[in-house]
Formats: structure tokens, C-alpha cells, sequence
């Protein structure tokens, strides 16, 4: 059930000193509130301020994205990648496709014991059809002179349970398997320093930022066939021919061709509801403004400090950018791959 839903509603507010500034734009649901909607906040807040007045205000620090496109890309990136290996990872739904198995093993169980029990009642084989169902002693009122029919219902007390395993592994397999929610994040910081002056008036910022994203929704499985294949990287094409190129995992270290060349096929068999994407950033920035040539006490000195924050949240799980990766030291299993590489392009030539 869905509640209506209305909006866009819009609230924003800078206080009279210019110190505070928030803004928001969403929508509305009533009950059960179950919809992730669409969503964006930005707030700021002076934190500190030296000198006559304020080097930048509440709002301009959080009106503006500060950090890099390519790091709010990366992250967002990296999110995805999380998000796809959780949902994709086989162990993710390795308890509900084991009560599958038991459930289809119980009911060919169930249903040779029946075939058995029924044909030794056909054949009048009293005491071992009792055996079969686990009696300890054959019902009183069977008889050689009685019907197949009626003999088989003489022993209701045996099969009757028999049959309602079958209707509760038949219920639990047919029933498929149940949707549940998974939801990743990745993040990165951020710094920037930036001078600029004009005559004898020199101006500085200096930005650190926390860049994150979270990718969430509820996944469902509606091809389990589909599903297996995606997971054992055999429904891309695009994706073989490329694992196919030499050093083609490399190129992945540094670019995220693979992660694009296989987004069409990430979730394969999978139906994925309400999935949402949030992104943003949060952090301090300083600014500074004062006469490089003024002697002390400098009048002209100011200095602002002002935390800030901004997010968006979306509709929809994100397709992957394709992108050079910002530069990460190596790791000592990548550094050790490489060498290896190197060494035996070297022992070739």
C-alpha cells in the first residue's frame, strides 16, 4: 500500500547576522511511509569568526558543491560496486535457497514413501505398508475383501501427516524466494587549498569535506536461472571479452571499464524495489582575508570558520561513471601482482 503523495515543498532560511542557512526541497507521503522520495538538504553554520566582518557566509559555503565531480563520482562508484556484490553474492540468499533444496528434497521424499505405502495396500501387504508409515501396529480394519480405496483409508492416521509435509514443502517452494533489503556506503575525504590577492588585500580557503554515498533498496528475485548465471559472470558477453584481454584487470586498477561494461547485466534476475541513492558531502572550511602589507595590529585581518553539509537523494540504484580512479597508494597484494607482471613480460623478451 502507498500513501498519495504531494510536493514539492520548498524551506529556506539565512538568519539576519548571516551565521545560520538551511534549505531543504521533498515531498510528502502519509502512512505507511514506506517510499524513499526524492530529497535535498543544504545547511551551513559559522562556527567561528575573526575581524569587522565575515570573509563568506552561512549560505555560500553550503550553496556550491566544494568538493571534486570526479571524487563525488568515485564514491558513488564504489557504493554501487558494494551494493552489486552484496546482492549478487550467492551466500547473500544462501539460507532461503537451502530451505528451498529441503523443501523439494522433503517432498520427493514424502512422495516415494506414499508410492511405496500405496502399492504395498494394492498388493495387501498390510504390515509392511504399517512399516512404511511408521506404525507400530496395521490398522484393525483392513481386509483382503476390502476395496484398494477403502484399505488406503484405514490408514489415514499414517498418511495424513505424510500429506501435509508435502502441502508445506510444496507452500515454501513454490513460494519463492522472500524480498529483503540490503543498502551499502563508501566515502572519501577531501581537501582543498586555494589563495588569491588583489593588490595588498590576499584571500585564502582551505576545505575539508567527507564525500559519501549510499545505495539501498529491497531485492527480490523473480528468475533464480537468470539470477545464477549473472552470478557466475556468464550473462555478459561484453564483460568475457573482456577479462579475455591481456591485463585487462590492470586497466581496472586505475579505470572502471569492467564495472561499466557489465552494468546492463549487475542485476540480472533481480527485481529491485524502492531503490534509492544518497549522496553529499559534510565538512569545515576556513576562510581568510588580510593585508599582506599592513603591519600589526592588522585591522584589516579576517578569518571565518563554518561547517557545512549537502545531500541529495534519489530515485533509483545510480549507473557506474566511467572514470580514471582518484590515485590510491597500492596495496601490497596489487604491488606484488604487478611485479609479478613486469617480471614475466621481462622473462618473455
Amino acid at each position: 500500500m502507498v500513501g498519495p503523495i504531494t510536493g514539492p515543498f520548498t524551506y529556506q532560511n539565512l538568519t539576519s547576522d548571516s551565521r545560520h542557512y538551511a534549505y531543504t526541497v521533498g515531498y510528502k507521503q502519509k502512512p505507511p511511509f514506506n517510499l524513499p522520495l526524492v530529497y535535498e538538504a543544504r545547511k551551513g553554520d559559522v562556527m567561528r569568526a575573526e575581524g569587522s566582518s565575515l570573509v563568506q557566509d552561512a549560505s555560500g559555503v553550503a550553496s556550491s558543491q566544494i568538493a571534486s565531480q570526479a571524487t563525488h563520482d568515485d564514491v558513488k562508484n564504489r557504493a554501487r560496486e558494494k551494493f552489486k556484490s552484496l546482492v549478487t553474492d550467492p551466500a547473500s540468499l544462501g539460507v532461503t535457497f537451502a530451505e528451498m533444496n529441503q523443501a523439494l528434497t522433503m517432498m520427493r521424499d514424502r512422495a516415494i514413501q506414499l508410492y511405496r505405502f500405496s502399492r504395498a495396500v494394492r498388493k495387501f501387504q498390510f504390515s509392511d505398508a504399517a512399516k512404511i508409515l511408521k506404525l507400530s501396529v496395521r490398522p484393525k480394519g483392513v481386509s483382503r475383501h476390502k476395496s484398494f480405496a477403502n484399505n488406503w483409508l484405514e490408514f489415514h492416521f499414517g498418511w495424513e501427516p505424510l500429506i501435509k509435509d508435502l502441502y508445506q514443502s510444496l507452500d515454501v517452494y513454490t513460494r519463492g524466494l522472500p524480498p529483503f533489503k540490503a543498502s551499502c556506503m563508501a566515502q572519501s575525504v577531501w581537501n582543498s587549498y586555494s589563495g588569491t590577492s588583489t593588490g595588498p588585500i590576499w584571500s585564502n580557503s582551505t576545505h575539508v569535506r567527507v564525500v559519501y554515498s549510499k545505495v539501498g533498496g529491497t531485492i527480490s528475485v523473480n528468475n533464480p536461472n537468470s539470477y545464477l548465471m549473472s552470478s557466475l559472470g556468464l550473462a555478459n558477453p561484453a564483460v568475457i571479452v573482456w577479462e579475455l584481454v591481456p591485463f585487462s584487470f590492470v586497466v581496472d586498477w586505475f579505470t572502471t571499464v569492467g564495472q561499466c561494461l557489465s552494468a546492463s547485466t549487475d542485476f540480472l534476475g533481480l527485481t529491485i524495489i524502492n531503490g534509492y541513492t544518497v549522496s553529499g558531502e559534510k565538512g569545515t572550511s576556513l576562510y581568510k582575508s588580510y593585508n599582506a602589507y599592513n603591519v600589526a595590529p592588522n585591522t584589516l585581518y579576517r578569518e571565518t570558520h563554518l561547517s557545512a553539509l549537502r545531500m541529495k537523494r534519489a530515485t533509483g540504484i545510480p549507473t557506474p561513471t566511467l572514470m580514471i580512479r582518484p590515485y590510491k597508494t597500492m596495496s601490497i597484494t596489487r604491488a606484488a601482482t604487478a611485479v609479478a607482471l613486469l617480471v614475466t613480460v621481462g622473462l618473455k623478451r
